[in-house]
């Protein structure tokens, strides 16, 4: 027997996929190392290497790109640390270009994810 409600709560779950994520609220730039962006809306082939050439005027020092535990499979986000101010600057200019068929979304990350994500899942205390 089908309910009547069924397709009404399917509909609203659909309707609600496109705002299923939040809106990064925007961080102030650091005053101190690390100098570390979120990157957002990444395409799952990425790599290493093309976060170090897209950014190539950025003085990269460090990218991690994060992956699903289990699976071992790219979540779409990750983290770049820069050796600077002024790269991070620059990176954040690039926010919302093309990279890779996609258009990237880059901010100032938290910096309390950011060592949680770089430094092997072990957070700040």
């Amino acid at each position: 027997m089908m309910y009547p409600y069924t397709t009404y709560i399917l509909l609203i779950l659909c309707i609600d996929r496109g705002d299923r994520y939040a809106q990064r609220e925007a961080l102030p730039l650091p005053t101190k190392p690390p100098y570390t962006a979120h990157l957002g809306n990444l395409p799952f082939d990425a790599t290493q290497e093309h976060i170090d050439e897209f950014f190539s005027d950025c003085e990269v020092t460090s990218v991690r790109i994060v992956e699903d535990k289990i699976e071992r499979r790219p979540k779409g986000f990750g983290y770049v640390e820069f050796a600077t101010l002024e790269g991070l600057k620059k990176a954040l200019e690039l926010n919302m270009t093309q990279f890779r068929g996609r258009n990237i979304k880059i901010s100032v990350a938290d910096p309390r994810m950011s060592y949680f994500h770089l430094n092997s899942y072990e957070p700040m205390s």
